[in-house]
């Protein structure tokens, strides 16, 4: 159980999240919002990537406070961030590894788990091919990899299906699928696709502040439509705006 107490992050004059408070469990949850919403920073706080201004953030009831707290949190944590970090010159299973050997995964353990993640994104058979050599929508499944490398529970995607064409997006969604069957994960998007195929939860944020908490199915409402048209429909009435913006 993750709990999110009164968390702020301001940059300059930008109040980037205010005051944001939310439980997370198993399941899957999805931070909607526009572009610029607050979405990557808060998947930045969360992954310890960097401090809010102000809250706590308790995991299992033990705040994170300290260099000590929050290495045990991270080693917990997989974070895919919105671009997938390349190390040029590595293949995909050195790759791996050596995100594993950063998290700090024993020697020993690295590769069977380099089998495990590899088989659970469908990249077996290019775990010999230079990164520069794949596609986005592989980069992507690889980035996927190296945050389940050490088997966590909480696992934070950040858009992780932007750019991806609809064959890749539909695979992506159904590795995240299968990964939330036994995981907490946190998925940011401004894509109401993602939301309608993969969300068991939905919070929406805009402009730094939490609009909407609650079922996906609630966001839809009992509106006409497809649920992704249900769906932009309850979002846009929560927001009170136009997602082109």
């Amino acid at each position: 159980m993750i709990t999110v107490s009164g968390i702020s992050k301001t940059y300059g004059e930008t109040k980037a999240l205010v005051d944001v408070s939310f439980l997370l469990d198993e399941g899957v949850t999805v931070l909607l919002g526009r572009n610029g919403a607050g979405k990557s920073t808060l998947l930045r706080i969360l992954a310890g990537a960097e401090p809010a201004d102000a809250g706590t953030i308790e995991r299992d009831g033990t705040v994170l406070d300290g260099a000590g707290t929050w290495r045990m949190h991270k080693r917990r944590c997989g974070w895919l961030p919105q671009s997938t970090p390349l190390v040029r010159g590595l293949t995909v299973e050195q790759f791996l590894v050596y995100g594993g050997w950063l998290k700090e995964v024993a020697r020993s353990e690295a590769a069977e788990r380099t089998e495990q993640v590899l088989a659970a994104v469908d990249m077996v058979e290019h775990r010999h091919t230079p990164l520069v050599s794949l596609s986005g929508g592989m980069l992507r499944r690889v980035g996927l990899a190296q945050a389940l490398f050490d088997d966590p529970d909480l696992v934070l995607l950040d858009e992780p299906s932007a750019g991806l064409d609809p064959v890749q997006r539909a695979t992506f969604h159904r590795l995240v699928a299968e990964a939330s069957a036994t995981r907490t994960v946190v998925l940011s998007t401004h894509l109401l696709e993602d939301v309608a195929v993969v969300a068991q939860r939905v919070i929406v944020i805009d402009s730094g502040v939490i609009r909407f908490d609650g079922p996906a199915d609630e966001l839809a409402g009992g509106r006409e439509g497809d649920r992704a048209e249900r769906l932009r429909a309850g979002f846009l009435g929560v927001i009170g705006g136009d997602t082109s913006r």
